[in-house]
């Protein structure tokens, strides 16, 4: 099986992930009543979490295998994106 396909496709999946977080600023601060101050923390704090899983990401998938730790990447991301909609607050956000 090759590669890269899959690569792309993660690769295609995790932009739109952090797309969407700018997209959902359009209607998601007045709905629910965030500050310009609150969506930059959370948004800040997401990209945070991307920074500092990176390195260790790459230091376990060498020792467990790119399949498993793929998997596992894409379970939790799924895991991640569905709690996101749960968010009803401030707080929640950020």
């Amino acid at each position: 099986m090759a590669v890269l396909p899959f690569l792309l496709l993660t690769y295609l999946i995790c932009l739109i992930d952090r797309l969407n977080v700018g997209f959902a600023a359009l209607t998601m601060n007045q709905e629910l009543g965030f500050t310009a101050t609150v969506y930059g923390w959370g948004a800040g704090l997401f990209f945070f979490g991307y920074f500092l899983g990176e390195v260790p990401s790459n230091l376990i998938m060498s020792k467990v295998g790119a399949r498993i730790w793929f998997a596992r990447i894409m379970i939790s991301w799924g895991i991640f994106a569905v709690a996101m909609g749960f968010i009803g607050g401030d707080v929640g956000f950020s």
